[in-house]
């Protein structure tokens, strides 16, 4: 079951796609009217979900590059306890459902887009599935974090890993430090989509699979794309700087902006953003 809606140049749907068990994605694609030259699949931060997107990907498919991108299990309108995952291969099979669909659908190799804890779970997945792949692009991913988690959160995460994996506490995002447009922390604090939850588990698997990542990057060998701002109060940018500078890959770029913080697709600046990562693309 999906919804589509036309507007002018560009063609937007939605549709549940069944992860077993009554389990269900949900899934958004937007596409230009012709053939897309290319197809990005974006995976989404921590707490938030694939409509806040829709700007960047209405951007992307206006210059013929399709877009399929899921909310996560625990997120948006998928299933699934807010914040709370089962394990992190639950989140990698979840984006491999994406990838799978995008490729099946459009006939051709997706780009993997991950932005924050999003980044993280793309890298896992690119090291994973690299030839269901043509490139990677990593937003800010959250390999090191610079949020400070206070000493007796550390200690219930160590109590409770086993006992009570589901337990979720508040994961401290401060909306003020995505952007430097006041509008984008208007817009998710409003956003009944958006969640301050995150499971022990989902941590622990987090700091896991970042540390798995950075040690195997040297194995990854796609094109790869990263963007960063150098103002990040949430993420610290040299996890992602060691991961990219530790990939194989012969095709790599690396843009840092000034004075951006944690969301650069959501900055003041973002258009030129914008068209950094549709050249890069676009030159592929």
């Amino acid at each position: 079951m999906g919804s589509h809606t036309l507007e002018t140049d560009l063609y937007y749907s939605h549709s549940y796609i069944s992860f077993g068990k009554g389990q269900n994605l949900f899934l958004r694609t937007i596409m230009p009217k012709r053939n897309a030259s290319h197809i990005v699949s974006i995976v989404h931060g921590l707490g938030e979900h694939s409509g806040r997107y829709v700007t960047f990907g209405s951007y992307l498919a206006t210059n013929q590059i399709g877009v399929y991108t899921l909310d996560l299990p625990g997120h948006g309108m998928s299933y699934g306890k807010r914040g709370h995952i089962k394990s992190f291969n639950e989140l990698i099979e979840a984006v491999d459902m994406c990838i799978d669909k995008a490729t099946q659908e459009s006939n051709n190799t997706p780009i993997l887009l991950g932005h924050s804890l999003g980044g993280v779970i793309a890298s896992i997945y690119a090291l994973k599935y690299e030839n269901k792949l043509k490139a990677l692009v990593l937003s800010a991913p959250a390999f090191r974090i610079r949020v400070k988690v206070p000493t007796y959160l550390r200690l219930i995460a160590v109590v409770t890993s086993h006992l009570a994996p589901a337990l979720t506490l508040s994961n401290n995002i401060d909306p003020g430090a995505l952007s430097h447009d006041p509008d984008i922390a208007k817009a998710y604090t409003s956003d009944p989509l958006v969640h301050d939850r995150i499971s022990v588990r989902l941590y622990n698997e987090w700091m896991r699979a970042s540390e798995v990542a950075i040690s195997s990057a040297h194995n990854l060998s796609l094109p790869i794309l990263l963007i960063q701002g150098d103002e990040d109060p949430l993420v610290d940018p040299s996890g992602g700087k060691l991961f990219y500078e530790r990939c194989s890959s012969k095709l790599k770029d690396a843009k840092v902006y000034a004075s951006m913080f944690h969301e650069p697709l959501n900055e003041v600046d973002k258009q030129q953003v914008y068209l950094d990562i549709l050249t890069w693309i676009k030159n592929l």
